[in-house]
């Protein structure tokens, strides 16, 4: 007894324009937000942007401005004096009770 193979059938003209809309439909997505993250980093980094496809001016004043405000350099200096980057003793759910507590299935 011999078995014969079977090939996929041929799909056609519609099916084949069916995958190539989900390809154009993914790739037009996907386009869409890799520009929409380039426009936000591209603003984090503008002095002013109005009107014009790129800004004015380019500065990064803005991240030193926020590291200064928030204290930066103190909260990594406690975060690495604690070895929690070095030795993965960091645990959120260690302070003040955890995070789960009253949670079912956790217990202290």
């Amino acid at each position: 007894m011999s078995e014969k193979l079977r090939t996929a059938a041929p799909q056609g003209p519609v099916g084949s324009m069916g995958k190539g809309l989900v390809w154009l439909v993914t790739s037009f997505f996907v386009l869409n937000v890799l520009a929409l993250i380039a426009a936000v980093v591209v603003n984090s980094f503008s002095t002013r942007w109005l009107g014009t496809w790129l800004p004015a001016g380019f500065t990064g004043r803005w991240y030193g401005s926020a590291w200064t405000e928030f204290q930066l350099d103190g909260v990594l200096n406690r975060y690495s004096r604690s070895g929690a980057g070095s030795r993965g003793h960091f645990s959120p759910g260690r302070r003040a009770g955890g995070l789960h507590h009253g949670s079912p299935g956790f217990s202290r």
